[in-house]
């Protein structure tokens, strides 16, 4: 169960706890009414997530996150789990420091608090799921997998992750994981068996700068798992939420020359597409 520390004014937090359990009856977690950043932290207790309403108690929580968690070895998270909350009461506050904010009492949601669960951990978020396959962001440990599909297709740059000549794979995939999804919520994202978990490759979306395009789409699978209808499933449980969790509107595709396969699996999901020059 989730635990929501509310480091913020005594009105303020009765107004996030009463809203939060009349929107989501249903969604059990435990509100904490705190007047003050505690002493130290327990690693172990990662399913507490902090709102503070104040610049002092966001820079002391900060210091006091980044500091056990470097003395621990894990490595500053990318997120801490703090949430700035603004009202009427506190403008005079900067609320620097916090990675998310809300606004309202309104704005606390099941989906945010996931996601801060998720994002402090360092841990891939669930994208989607179909009747044979699991779809998630990628994450370190997917390398192998991706330096396969890499070597698979040498001819085929359409069907790689990293870029051509790409001399820091593991680079490239830790730099990628934390601008694309954090910044974007969307990129690319592993395609995982749901039997064994077994990374079978990736589907997913591109910034672009074409006109009229809000993102790319494209896949590439192991050749092992070919022919066996995966591509399709993926697409069309991502094409499913696009845009309403993405805000994917409108997308395109570019398949290489002679690529018959992928143009039919286009036409099928009516994605619009450009044949490689």
């Amino acid at each position: 169960m989730y635990q929501i520390h509310l480091h913020v004014d005594q009105k303020y937090a009765s107004l996030l706890s009463q809203s939060f359990q009349r929107n989501y009856p249903n969604y059990t977690i435990k509100f904490v009414n705190s007047k003050g950043v505690p002493v130290n932290y327990n690693r172990i207790e990662r399913n507490i997530i902090w709102i503070c309403d104040r610049d002092k108690d966001i820079r002391m929580l900060s210091d006091l996150l980044i500091t056990e968690t470097e003395e621990a070895g894990a490595g500053f998270p990318p997120h801490l789990p703090i949430i700035a909350y603004s009202h009427e009461e506190n403008r005079e506050e900067s609320l620097f420091g916090a990675p998310w904010m809300i606004l309202s009492p309104d704005s606390l949601t099941p989906e945010l608090i996931r996601e801060i669960s998720f994002r402090s951990r360092c841990l891939p978020m669930p994208v989607a799921q179909t009747s044979r396959l699991l779809l998630r962001e990628l994450s370190v440990n997917d390398l192998s997998g991706l330096l396969q599909l890499q070597q698979e297709n040498i001819k085929n740059p359409g069907g790689c992750f990293f870029p051509k000549n790409c001399t820091a794979p593991d680079d490239f995939l830790k730099d990628y994981i934390r601008h694309q999804y954090y910044c974007y919520g969307y990129g690319i994202f592993g395609i995982f068996s749901k039997t064994d978990d077994a990374f079978m490759g990736i589907a997913g979306f591109s910034t672009t700068d074409l006109p009229c395009v809000d993102a790319e789409i494209s896949y590439a699978l192991l050749k092992r798992y070919q022919r066996h209808g995966y591509a399709g499933e993926a697409l069309r449980s991502l094409l499913a939420q696009a845009g309403q969790k993405w805000q994917i509107h409108r997308f395109t595709a570019s398949i290489a020359p002679g690529n018959l396969p992928s143009v039919k699996l286009a036409k099928d999901l009516s994605i619009p597409f450009t044949i490689q020059s």
